[in-house]
């Protein structure tokens, strides 16, 4: 480097660039924001999370944890101890998704998920459990009824 390289690069020196931090953990909140995201963006209602329902959602992700299977075991029970005798949906993932969105935008690519998520529901319990290894176990579950 030259005595004039030198000096201009003192007075002009290349900025570091500022690292972008990745995305904070799923949250709940931002699950059920991606989801109505896609819902408002197909005309629909957004839907409110009731915490019982939540409850229930979390602990199935659990459960989910602790068998290490993905399923839907005991879902009409789970519905039927915060909302008896409603129809229901339910969407369950297990992964490690950057972000909220991440998983809202996977389901949509399923035919199922899709419909539940679009459904006729106002209200969504969410249960987001992290495993060992860092995955995300996650349960939504979707009702009529009144919030």
């Amino acid at each position: 480097m030259t005595w004039i390289q030198w000096i201009i690069s003192h007075l002009h020196p290349t900025p570091t660039p500022t690292p972008v931090p990745p995305p904070g953990p799923m949250t709940n909140a931002a699950l059920v924001q991606a989801i109505n995201q896609i819902r408002a963006a197909h005309g629909l209602l957004g839907l409110v999370e009731i915490p019982p329902l939540s409850a229930q959602a979390l602990a199935h992700s659990q459960a989910m944890i602790k068998s290490g299977i993905l399923g839907h075991d005991g879902f009409a029970a789970r519905i039927a101890a915060v909302f008896p005798g409603t129809s229901a949906g339910e969407n369950v993932e297990e992964n490690q998704f950057a972000t909220a969105a991440d998983c809202a935008n996977e389901w949509m690519t399923d035919a199922a998920h899709q419909a539940n998520m679009l459904g006729a529901w106002n209200v969504i319990g969410v249960g987001i459990a992290v495993d060992a290894v860092g995955r995300n176990w996650i349960t939504a579950d979707f009702d009529a009824s009144g919030s």
